[in-house]
């Protein structure tokens, strides 16, 4: 039985990877008589979206300028933050839409992150002091909970291939976030590659309950750390692992958050 990496760089078409569709442009997912595949008509409109000059040269320099301008503030902080933040989303959107909704996992999570910064409590001195709407920190729970827990569960009940490692393993040598020498040796070791699938299933499907349990609530967000470590190491993920693990302290528990604040304070003022 061949490894991946041979299936990969051999002769095996992309489209028979197990337990994945894959999302090959319209054009490419027509039957023979010419006819979109059913469920394809918006996606083929979105594409169609990005053959469209809407955003000169001019209008890009300006958004990314206004961008900065954003970023600017939110790093200034205090009063500045939120506004700030507002402005770079509003750029940042404006550029995907531009681009025809044609943008990737890390990219699509950044504006999500982003959504929920806006209704925290950000830039505000004394926060560890002070009662704040915690609707910012459900927003992050529902959300975590949300993608861990749909993917989770995919894979649990309608994903086989990823029970065994054959996905995750197919994943590690994927041309475009694969073939790190790490991934592409792990790839071929089938048993570890079941244990790491099993435990991608355990840790999702279980995430949206354990995370509110506060005596689990450490415990499952460190097994997220493990995971997106991982994930790091092994593949090319661009900000996603760091864009995830930077909200992480928004999901602990609030009062195992204020007892760790404790500690760091009475250390820094020891």
């Amino acid at each position: 039985m061949a490894t991946p990496v041979g299936r990969r760089l051999g002769a095996e078409p992309r489209a028979l990877r197990p337990g994945r569709r894959q999302h090959a442009p319209a054009s490419a997912r027509a039957d023979p008589r010419g006819a979109l595949l059913p469920g394809d008509h918006l996606l083929h409109r979105l594409h169609h979206v990005a053959d469209h000059a809407l955003l000169g040269a001019a209008g890009a320099y300006g958004l990314w300028a206004l961008g900065l301008l954003g970023l600017a503030g939110l790093l200034y902080g205090g009063r500045a933050a939120k506004p700030g933040l507002a402005l770079w989303l509003a750029c940042y959107l404006a550029v995907l839409a531009a681009m025809g909704l044609e943008s990737r996992l890390p990219t699509r999570w950044l504006v999500m992150v982003s959504v929920g910064l806006t209704l925290g409590p950000i830039g505000e001195r004394g926060l560890a002091a002070r009662w704040r709407s915690p609707v910012g920190r459900w927003y992050f729970l529902v959300l975590f909970g949300a993608i861990y827990g749909s993917t989770g569960w995919l894979k649990l009940l309608t994903e086989p291939a990823w029970r065994d490692g054959t996905a995750l393993a197919y994943d590690l040598v994927d041309l475009n976030f694969g073939m790190t020498p790490l991934g592409v040796w792990v790839s071929r070791q089938q048993s570890l590659l079941a244990l790491m699938g099993w435990w991608t299933i355990l840790f999702e499907a279980g995430f949206p309950l354990l995370v509110w349990l506060r005596r689990a609530n450490p415990w499952i967000l460190a097994a997220g750390v493990c995971m997106h470590l991982g994930i790091e190491s092994l593949m090319h993920v661009g900000t996603l692992t760091w864009t995830c693990l930077a909200m992480y302290p928004v999901l602990l528990d609030p009062a195992l958050a204020q007892r760790a604040w404790a500690r760091v304070e009475a250390r820094l003022s020891g």
